[in-house]
């Protein structure tokens, strides 16, 4: 059974496309694989620098307070001595 030229020029084309698409296919794949790793990386680094600076702050909020709390209680402890001295 001949084959006709038309078939296989059809054939011909098939095959460069498939043979295009898996080129393409193998290249794209580990350069979308590694933008995404990448910006991946990038944002997650940024969550942590955020939370980094947020826990810092609060530390810094949490000493802050403490330290007030103390020199209440020293006015509170110098108030009584205050008192009892007073009576």
């Amino acid at each position: 059974m001949p084959v006709s030229v038309q078939a296989k020029r059809s054939i011909t084309k098939t095959t460069k496309l498939t043979k295009f698409f898996k080129i393409v296919l193998l290249i794209t794949i580990p350069v979308v694989l590694s933008i995404l790793t990448v910006s991946l990386s990038v944002h997650y680094s940024r969550l942590s620098l955020e939370f980094q600076i947020q826990r810092d702050a609060f530390l810094n909020e949490t000493n802050n307070l403490k330290t007030e709390i103390s020199n209440l209680d020293k006015m509170i402890e110098s108030l009584m001595i205050g008192s009892k001295t007073l009576k």
